[in-house]
């Protein structure tokens, strides 16, 4: 009676570690909607668990806003270029305009391109810096899930250790 009580405590010790390690695993392989079955117990499993999943959440929402802000550094990088050309466009118009004896003309021209030209160095910077704000983000995420997959083999260990030696379980 006492093995076979060993055994179903064993099993019991062993049963949800062997899970929070394949939970890992599916997040390292980037099933970020896995799903821990006994996230609600109130022992230190469940605590583990919680904290797992709150991990999990927030390395997702990390990695959506690592990929919205490129998307904003793109529309930005459009943007600058779009007005980049507008700006060459502009500085052509201007010189054409002095070239015919237009100057007051090209005078205006040239406020309008030193106005213009300006957005795209400021645009530059802002996609510079989403830019470098998406990679440390990427960075974080890569590290979290290095993490998670070097927390694995340690999970594994524990539950064989408790399935090998059950009467140290009771």
């Amino acid at each position: 009676l006492g093995v076979f009580l060993g055994l179903v405590i064993a099993r019991s010790l062993a049963a949800p570690t062997i899970a929070l390690a394949g939970y890992a695993n599916k997040v390292a392989q980037g099933e970020y909607g896995a799903v821990l079955p006994f996230k609600n117990r109130s022992d230190e499993l469940g605590v583990l668990s919680a904290s797992l999943s709150s991990m999990v959440a927030g390395m997702v929402a990390a990695l959506n806003s690592a990929e919205e802000k490129t998307r904003e550094a793109g529309l930005a990088l459009e943007n600058a270029r779009v007005a980049q050309e507008e700006a060459e466009a502009a500085r052509q118009a201007a010189e054409r305009a002095r070239s015919e004896g237009m100057h007051a003309a090209a005078a205006r021209l040239e406020d309008v391109v030193s106005i213009v030209s300006s957005a795209p160095e400021q645009l530059s910077s802002q996609v510079e810096q989403s830019e470098q704000g998406a990679a440390s983000q990427s960075r974080s995420i890569t590290e979290t899930a290095t993490a998670m997959e070097e927390m694995n083999p340690t999970g594994l260990e524990v539950a064989r250790n408790a399935a090998a030696h059950p009467e140290a379980a009771s």
